[in-house]
């Protein structure tokens, strides 16, 4: 089975973009301009176009709350699974190696 990882919303959460609401159909620009709206168009659209495949959301537990609830809403809203990330090491946004690992032995654990 194939298996498609998402890993968004972090720098988005970190840079203050605006985090809008959820939206599942008729999309406009200024929705597309925010994290709800992007993220749950960008889930729609997985699952439409491969619908024999398993998505998986990692969630961060460094999001901010907005964005976090806006993560668990539209995933348990799809049935796609959503895996929270526990706090990993980093260097500024992005997981250094052992962070990495953090991750990667979360996934594993998720997809197994």
């Amino acid at each position: 089975m194939d298996v498609i990882i998402v890993f968004g919303g972090t720098n988005d959460s970190g840079k203050n973009s605006p985090a809008g609401t959820v939206k599942y159909s008729d999309w406009t620009e200024a929705d597309l301009d925010t994290f709800g709206g992007a993220f749950s168009k960008l889930m729609i659209e997985l699952q439409y176009w491969n619908p024999s495949t398993r998505i998986i959301n990692i969630q961060s537990d460094l999001l901010k709350p907005d964005y976090a609830v806006i993560m668990e809403e539209v995933t348990a809203e799809l049935g796609i699974e959503n895996v929270l990330i526990p706090t990993y090491s980093k260097v500024g946004a992005h997981p250094d190696t052992r962070g990495m690992k953090t991750i990667a032995n979360t996934l594993m654990k998720a997809i197994n």
